[in-house]
């Protein structure tokens, strides 16, 4: 429901950017984050002007390192922050 809600809100606002922080994420379960990276697929998809960004940091690890891993590979979002 929550990542229906983000990306309902993204295309009501017209937003033009989505910022998704892992910092601090010291992980947990990765399958948690799975729905909300589709979710914002699904929105670049449908408005390829959208920028998926991610935040990283120091204290990104396990599973947060993981999904932000992912968020660069499969969504296409530019990764900003230390090195993990």
């Amino acid at each position: 429901a929550f990542a229906d809600r983000i990306a309902q809100v993204a295309r009501e606002q017209r937003v033009t950017r989505v910022i998704v922080d892992f910092r601090r994420n010291q992980g947990g379960n990765s399958a948690v984050f799975n729905a909300l990276q589709r979710a914002l697929i699904t929105l670049k998809q449908e408005r390829p002007t959208v920028q998926l960004v991610g935040l990283i940091g120091r204290q990104t690890f396990s599973s947060g390192l993981w999904n932000a891993l992912a968020f660069q590979r499969d969504a296409g979002a530019t990764m900003y922050g230390e090195p993990t």
